[in-house]
């Protein structure tokens, strides 16, 4: 089979050397001069032919000489023989090229690869880098150590050579995605329909103001996820709890944050979910949905706008480009996708990402296990980038733009969560296909027909002789909308209440509004006995009245003060009426009342 190369890009290179710190550079350039003899045909420095010192030289003659040398594809073609030059180097160039930033090894991997151990240091904390010999000149080694002697071992390559080799080393077999046969998994999951279930009640439930909030949050309650469940046809990713209601979350936040947004009318159509998904895509909306990929994360921050995401979702629209159009394809080949195309993301940039931690245990080849927190940086694809990709395909799945395969939770890694078999929910995701749906949303076809399951309209009765409403048992929305206006008489049947018409009404204009809703909610072909009980209830309103014009004044049982109240005309003129120890005056004679006290010895001081 022909080797492939990745196109070979002047504009990219360009970029790279230009970011290059001059060592890295020299180093390049220098590796090239070292193995391979240069004609006329390129164009470098003079200086570099006859001069072995090359630290004078400025470091923008070295940037066009590499630039120079790479876009001669024989100059491309003589550096892949070198680093192809034995199997062994073959091997590590491809690998650290390719693969991996890094490679760790053990004492049988060094003898494999005929590299030299780094002597243990002893009580002596820090690291010691150097440049393997030879044709493997572009590879560093590199040992780190702690007090008790050497604790780690690995090779690697500059990441601005790495990926300028990328240009010459040849491409793995598995670069580009394709469809494949999928083994039997446990879990099938569509949402193709269910979504449209999902947006229609939704809809429904915001037009009749039934969604509720947290606080201060954009986490929906408890009760508002259940209505919302067991109206639609929504598919839930497992049936255990507690994780029996994501898919269900996922939609209403996602889907709520969007209706918040400036810009974006919502309208039960496939259309609306279309560019609800488009938005997304683009990173338009605040909700950061990359919350529910990494809660097995210690230390996740994300920025009060909605930057942090970008890369996740510049990595999906990469992925989704590439897909084939019918077909599975294997997580794993998607996940090396993204690896060759170096498209894993952070979430606020590499130093914070390199941070977050992992709360967990690590079990070790020989079965021995350690808990802990662990840096993420020691683990990068594994514990944050597999995980939040595999997140975001299961959110797809949930948008019902991809059919997925899966099985129970389970790390394919050594690190797992306490108590648990796997490091997120996400693990064990085999398999991902583009829905019609899907085709359609991510313009692959042009036209879509939804697949929305029309549920049959739930009887509802009303009472001919008694404010009681009949309705089915498992009607949550009705049941949620008569909420405040009815208590429950038994499983099926409710009844006008006073209380609940009453709850949160504090002044009439909100009574008549509520009152108004009822009609609209229930339609206005409601029996008689619906409608004296409301009007009743607007008749009835008012009736009492305060008069904020008189206040009532308690007396301290003091037998000269009592018997000047009882005594003194000009007080019993201002008397309306007295009970006990307590008089009833005018707000306005209050001046008149504390003059008649204070001329007879008695002070006042209100």
């Amino acid at each position: 089979m022909e080797n492939r190369f990745l196109e070979f890009d002047v504009g990219k290179v360009r970029e790279l050397t230009n970011s290059m710190h001059k060592d890295e550079l020299i180093e390049f350039f220098g590796f090239i001069m070292e193995h391979i003899d240069l004609d006329a045909s390129v164009s470098i420095d003079k200086d570099f032919r006859y001069k072995k010192n090359w630290e004078p030289i400025k470091i923008s003659s070295f940037k066009s000489s590499v630039i120079n040398i790479l876009t001669l594809s024989k100059y491309r073609a003589k550096i892949f023989m070198i680093l192809n030059s034995d199997t062994e180097t073959s091997l590590l160039y491809h690998y650290l090229t390719w693969e991996d930033l890094t490679m760790w090894f053990d004492e049988d991997g060094l003898k494999k690869f005929e590299l030299e151990e780094f002597p243990e240091e002893g009580k002596r904390s820090g690291e010691k880098i150097k440049k393997l010999p030879n044709k493997r000149g572009l590879i560093k080694q590199r040992a780190l150590f702690d007090y008790r002697g050497k604790i780690k071992e690995f090779l690697y390559i500059q990441p601005a050579t790495r990926a300028l080799l990328r240009y010459i080393i040849e491409l793995p077999k598995e670069y580009d995605i394709v469809a494949s046969n999928p083994s039997e998994c446990e879990y099938h999951y569509s949402n193709e329909s269910g979504v449209f279930s999902f947006f229609q009640t939704f809809y429904e439930m915001c037009k009749s103001r039934l969604l509720e909030f947290g606080k201060n949050s954009d986490k929906p309650l408890a009760k508002t996820l259940n209505i919302l469940k067991s109206s639609t046809d929504t598919q839930e990713f497992f049936e255990a709890k507690p994780h029996n209601i994501i898919a269900t979350d996922m939609l209403t936040r996602s889907f709520w944050n969007a209706l918040s947004s400036r810009g974006f009318e919502f309208f039960d159509d496939a259309s609306a979910i279309k560019a609800f998904i488009e938005n997304k895509m683009r990173n338009k909306y605040d909700f950061f949905i990359a919350r529910f990929f990494c809660t097995h994360l210690k230390g996740v921050r994300f920025d009060p706008i909605n930057f942090s995401e970008s890369g996740l979702f510049d990595a999906a629209n990469t992925i989704i480009k590439n897909l084939p159009q019918d077909g599975w394809v294997s997580v794993y080949d998607l996940i090396l996708f993204c690896k060759y195309r170096d498209l894993f993301f952070y979430y606020e940039g590499r130093y914070k990402t390199e941070n977050y931690e992992f709360d967990g245990v690590f079990t070790y080849p020989d079965g021995k296990k350690q808990e802990g927190v662990f840096d993420v940086r020691d683990g990068y694809l594994s514990l944050f980038a597999v995980p939040n990709l595999k997140g975001l395909l299961f959110y797809f799945g949930a948008l019902g733009v991809l059919e997925l395969k899966y099985n129970t939770p389970k790390s394919e890694c050594n690190f797992t969560l306490k108590g648990k078999s796997y490091v997120s929910i996400w693990d064990s995701l085999e398999y991902i296909k583009l829905s019609e749906f899907g085709k359609y949303v991510f313009g692959f076809s042009k036209n879509y027909i939804p697949k929305i399951v029309k549920t049959s309209k739930k009887a509802l009765k009303f009472d001919e002789f008694k404010p009681i409403i009949t309705l089915d048992p498992k009607d949550s929305i009705t049941i949620a909308k008569l909420d405040g206006y009815c208590d429950k008489i038994d499983e099926g049947r409710y009844i006008l209440s006073y209380a609940k018409i009453f709850r949160d009404c504090n002044n009439y204009k909100t009574l008549e509004i509520k009152i108004d809703n009822f009609y609209k909610i229930f339609s206005d072909e409601i029996p008689a006995i619906f409608r004296e009980f409301l009007k009743e209830i607007k008749e009835r309103a008012n009736l009492l009245h305060r008069d904020l014009k008189m206040v009532t004044i308690e007396l301290d049982e003091q037998r000269e003060l009592l018997n000047l109240f009882a005594t003194n005309k000009k007080l019993q003129e201002l008397i309306i009426k007295a009970q006990g120890y307590r008089v009833l005056i005018k707000k306005d004679d209050i001046p008149k009342m504390r003059k008649i006290l204070g001329d007879n010895g008695f002070f006042v001081d209100f």
